[in-house]
């Protein structure tokens, strides 16, 4: 395809997605699900496949994956920056390929992990300093963290879209809910697209102001999910290390045990068994079994990751 080709399609894509808040909806969700590419890219994607998970270059699924393009299979085209000059960049949806060798080759998605999930958004709100209720559900956690990039980034966008006055707040509404519908798409979690609400602010763009908004709703989404990918993370990394805490602790109890019931004869008092406990560890041990967050101390980078990937798949191939 040439370029002026693509161009064309890229206006007409565009115009169909300020008509159609359905399909505006669906572009969310794409939005989501390939937070790596830029918005222009992603209304192609979603164009051309609205239920794209994953995408990427023949030669990405070749080399990375020991995969390739099904036959008859068309590439979705999106416009790449090399240097001075521009060109059309096919890409394909997992969807659209199969291992080399045709034996089963799953492709690992992060997905986030349901039993982590609420401890990782109150991760999140806790160190933007929010007061975190227990029994508030995810997606209302979610819609606090996709608040406050929002509010970190809110200024620059309304000024750069020039949004009067008395629009701010119906503005700010359309934000939060197009950012909402995409991130929790890719976070997996429930939730029912306001169509109406966003029907009713589309009409308010045309198609420079429309690729202006997208940009942005490109990047904080792709920061959100960036950010709970590294929070869940790390109450991941935290978990291990308070089993391994436990464990450490258990294994020593239980050897303390067994040398005074040898030595003691009757038993000894449980204060003493603290005493005990307290006495026999060394300082690394002390450091290790201490519940405080600052004493944990911090895994080598290389093995963060590692645990991290475990969550979803036992193997190197991970895709985030």
């Amino acid at each position: 395809m040439r370029i002026n080709d693509y161009e064309h399609l890229l206006k007409k894509m565009l115009e169909e997605n300020l008509k159609d808040s359905e399909r505006y909806v669906a572009l969310l969700k794409v939005i989501g699900n390939n937070s790596k590419y830029d918005f222009n890219s992603q209304v192609s994607i979603a164009y051309h496949n609205k239920e794209a998970t994953a995408c990427g270059e023949y030669d990405f699924w070749q080399k990375t994956f020991n995969r390739v393009v099904k036959r008859g299979q068309k590439g979705i085209p999106t416009l790449r920056q090399f240097g001075e000059y521009k060109k059309v960049v096919y890409v394909f949806d997992v969807s659209q390929t199969v291992s080399k060798d045709r034996n089963v080759n799953e492709i690992n998605l992060w997905k986030m992990n349901a039993d982590l999930r609420n401890d990782t958004l109150d991760n999140i709100l806790k160190k933007a300093y929010m007061n975190i209720d227990e029994h508030d559900t995810s997606i209302s956690k979610l819609k606090e963290v996709i608040k406050q990039f929002i509010n970190a980034n809110y200024s620059v966008i309304a000024n750069e879209m020039k949004i009067e006055a008395f629009k701010q707040n119906d503005f700010r509404n359309f934000l939060e809910e197009s950012l909402l519908i995409s991130v929790s798409e890719r976070l997996g979690i429930n939730h029912v697209p306001k169509v109406e609400l966003l029907k009713n602010h589309l009409q308010d763009f045309d198609e420079i102001s429309f690729q202006n908004l997208g940009a942005y709703l490109s990047t904080i989404n792709k920061n959100i999910i960036t950010t709970v990918i590294e929070a869940e993370k790390e109450i991941f990394r935290l978990n291990e290390q308070t089993k391994e805490a436990d464990k450490q602790y258990n294994i020593k109890n239980k050897e303390l045990n067994i040398e005074n019931h040898t030595q003691i004869k009757g038993g000894i008092e449980d204060d003493g068994l603290r005493s005990s406990i307290g006495d026999e560890l060394n300082g690394e041990e002390r450091k290790f079994i201490s519940r405080d967050a600052n004493n944990r101390g911090n895994l080598r980078e290389d093995s963060r990751i590692d645990k991290a990937r475990t969550l979803q798949t036992s193997t190197d191939e991970f895709l985030y």
